[in-house]
C-alpha cells in the first residue's frame, strides 16, 4: 500500500531527511528539481518552448532549479517570477542566484503576460503549504495560465490546491501533475479532476525509517497488494472448496439485475450459488444461468417473505434490482432481524435503509455496503466538499461497525476502524447500468472463497476496474456495457498470476 499522508506529515520527513541523511534543504530541492526535470524529459520533446512560473516559496525554488536543470539539457526556457514581496524563502533565493549568470530570460509578471507564445507551462507558483485562497495578482495570473489552453505540468500539487482540505481557491488546471514521494488526497476526489487531469508521484528519497513511522488513515491499493492476497486453486480443490453463497435480487422488470450479479459471482470463482428471487424472474434466471439454484419468493413480482432456509447461507448478497416496495421494505427487514451471516448490501436494499434508519442497528460487524455517492447521500445527507465526504464514509463505518465500498472513480474502501484505501482501477466507461450489480456478484463470491472482509473489498473493487480497463482495449468509453465487464473477469484474474 502507498501511503497518503498529510502536508504536515509531509513536511515532517523532509525535515527529518535533511537532519538524518543529513542532507541541506537545498540539496533535497535540488534532487526533487531533477526528479521533475527527469519526468519532463521524458513528456515532451526539446523542440517545446517552456516557461516557468515560480512564486517566491519553495515550490518556485523547485522551479528555477528545474529551470536550469532543463537549460543544460537543451530546452529553450523562460521564466516568469510572481514577486508578492521583496525576498523569497532562502532556497528560492539561492537558487534564483543560481539562474543570475545563466541566458534564461527572466521576467515578472505585472498584471498581464503573453502567455500563448509557449508550447509548455510549468506551474511552480504554490505548493501544497498553501492555507488560503489566492488572490490578487496569483489570483489573475493563474486564470490567464487556465485560459491560454497550453499543456501545464505542475510540481508536486497545482497551485492553489489543498492536498488535505478545500480552500476555496482558484487553481491552476493542471494537465500533469508530478507529486514527490506521496499522493495527495485531494487526487482522489471528483471535485478536483478539473485540477489534476493526470498524476505521478515518484520519490525523492525521504527517510525509509521515518515513512514507515507515519500513521495516516488513508492509502492507496496498488496491484502487487492484490497479487499477495491472491490464492490459487488446489489441484484437488472442489466445488464445495469455493463457497456456496446467495443473492437475493429482482423484481418485476429487473431481472437483468440479477442475472449480472449471479453471473459476476459464478465468473468470480464462486463453487455453488443459489438465489432467492420473485416468481417474476425465476424464468429469466434459470434460462441465462443453468448453473445456479433457485429459492422462489411467494410473491410474484417483488420480495415480500422471508425464508428460514436462508439461515443456512454464510454468505449472502442482497439488493441488486428489488425494489423499495413496502413489501420489501417488510421483508429486508424481517432478513436483518433473522439473519447473522455476512453481507454485502447493494442497491435498493441501501435505498431502503436510508429510508428506515433503524434497521442500520442490525447490519452488524460482517457487513459491506457498496453505494454510488446517490445512495450515500441518500444514507447519510449532503455533504459541502468531498473531503467532508470522506469523513462522513469514516463516521459511518466507524458507527456501525460496518465495512462500505463507496463507489466511483478511485471508489474508496472504508473500515470499521476507519482506514480508507483508494482503488486505482478502472475507468468512465463502467459509469454504466449494472455495473454495480457486477460488482456485488464479484464480491459475494470472493467472500464465499474464504477472504475476509477487507481483502473481499480490495480485491473486489479492483479486480472489477481491471476487468473494466481490460474491455476498454475492445470498447470504447461509450460503448462498454456492464457484461463485458464479467467477459473480462477471466484476464483481470490472470494479471493476478
Amino acid at each position: 500500500m502507498i501511503k497518503i499522508v498529510s502536508t504536515e506529515q509531509c513536511r515532517k520527513a523532509d525535515a527529518y531527511t535533511i537532519k538524518h541523511e543529513p542532507i541541506s534543504s537545498i540539496d533535497l530541492m535540488e534532487r526533487a528539481s531533477s526528479v521533475f526535470s527527469n519526468y519532463i524529459k521524458k513528456k515532451i520533446s526539446l523542440q517545446n518552448k517552456v516557461l516557468i512560473c515560480c512564486g517566491q516559496g519553495n515550490n518556485g525554488g523547485d522551479g528555477l532549479a528545474i529551470a536550469r536543470i532543463l537549460h543544460k539539457a537543451g530546452y529553450y526556457i523562460e521564466v516568469l517570477i510572481l514577486k508578492l514581496k521583496e525576498s523569497g524563502s532562502r532556497d528560492y533565493e539561492m537558487n534564483l542566484k543560481r539562474i543570475e549568470n545563466l541566458s534564461i530570460p527572466i521576467n515578472f509578471f505585472e498584471g498581464s503576460y503573453d502567455i500563448t507564445q509557449y508550447g509548455l507551462i510549468i506551474d511552480a507558483l504554490w505548493g501544497s503549504g498553501l492555507s488560503r485562497p489566492i488572490e490578487g495578482p496569483g489570483k489573475d495570473l493563474i486564470n490567464s495560465i487556465n485560459l491560454a489552453n497550453i499543456q501545464v505540468y505542475s510540481v508536486d500539487i497545482p497551485s492553489g490546491l489543498h492536498a488535505d482540505r478545500n480552500i476555496n481557491s482558484t487553481c491552476i488546471e493542471a494537465h500533469y501533475c508530478l507529486s514527490f514521494e506521496f499522493p495527495k488526497k485531494a487526487f482522489f476526489l471528483a471535485e478536483n479532476h478539473k485540477y489534476v487531469k493526470d498524476w505521478h508521484h515518484e520519490s525523492i528519497g525521504l527517510n525509509k525509517i521515518f515513512i514507515d513511522s507515519i500513521k495516516t488513515d488513508y492509502f492507496l491499493i496498488e496491484s502487487n497488494d492484490i497479487k499477495r492476497l491472491f490464492k490459487k486453486r488446489e489441484r484437488f480443490g472442489h466445488k464445495g472448496s469455493y463457497g456456496h453463497a446467495c443473492i437475493i435480487a429482482g423484481q418485476i422488470g429487473m431481472s437483468g439485475a440479477c442475472i449480472l450479479s449471479c453471473t459476476a459471482a459464478l465468473r468470480g470463482g464462486l463453487g455453488l450459488l443459489s438465489a432467492y428471487v420473485p416468481k417474476v424472474v425465476r424464468e429469466d434466471l434459470q434460462n441465462s444461468l443453468p448453473e445456479i439454484m433457485i429459492l422462489q419468493d411467494p410473491n410474484k413480482t417483488c420480495l415480500s417473505k422471508f425464508n428460514p432456509k436462508l439461515k443456512k447461507y454464510n454468505q449472502i448478497a442482497i439488493g441488486p434490482g428489488i425494489g423499495q416496495s413496502k413489501k420489501t421494505e417488510g421483508f429486508l427487514s424481517d432478513f436483518l432481524k433473522n439473519i447473522n451471516s455476512s453481507l454485502i448490501i447493494d442497491a435498493d436494499a441501501i435505498n431502503i435503509l436510508s429510508k428506515n434508519k433503524s434497521l442500520l442497528n442490525r447490519i452488524g460487524k460482517n457487513c459491506i455496503l457498496t453505494p454510488h455517492p446517490g445512495e450515500f447521500k441518500r444514507l447519510v445527507g449532503e455533504w459541502r466538499d468531498d473531503h467532508e465526504k470522506l469523513d462522513l464514509q469514516k463516521a459511518f463505518c466507524k458507527e456501525y461497525e460496518c465495512y462500505m465500498i463507496l463507489k466511483g472513480a478511485y471508489s474508496s474502501v472504508c473500515t470499521p476502524l476507519g482506514n480508507t484505501y483508494f482503488n486505482p482501477s478502472g475507468n468512465p466507461g463502467m459509469a454504466t447500468a449494472g455495473s454495480g450489480d457486477v460488482l456485488t456478484g464479484l464480491l459475494i463470491a470472493l467472500l464465499a472463497q474464504g477472504y475476509s472482509m477487507l481483502d473481499t473489498c480490495l480485491m473486489g473493487t479492483y479486480l472489477h476496474g481491471k476487468a473494466g480497463d481490460l474491455a476498454l482495449e475492445k470498447q470504447s468509453h461509450e460503448s462498454l456495457i456492464a457484461s463485458d465487464i464479467i467477459n473480462y473477469f477471466g484476464k483481470s484474474f490472470k494479471s493476478l498470476l
